[in-house]
């Protein structure tokens, strides 16, 4: 298996993008008044929202599988 090694780009880029990631949950988070705007209001059905996290961890097993050969 390669030798990875972390350099000063990469660790840039990594810094850079999570101070951008929280600064626009910071800058969004300041409009929400209340916890019902997380969730759309109330108004998203649930088969939405299981669907959407469904996707979410399904990427996350793709990507890490993906590194290791098991695809």
């Amino acid at each position: 298996m390669p030798e990875f090694t972390v350099t000063t780009p990469d660790f840039t880029i990594a810094v850079v993008y999570i101070v951008v990631v929280m600064g626009i949950g910071l800058w969004v988070s300041r409009s929400q008044k209340d916890s019902k705007s997380y969730l759309g209001g109330g108004g998203v059905l649930w088969p939405v929202i299981a669907i959407s996290m469904m996707s979410g961890q399904s990427v996350r097993h793709v990507l890490c599988w993906s590194g290791r050969g098991g695809l």
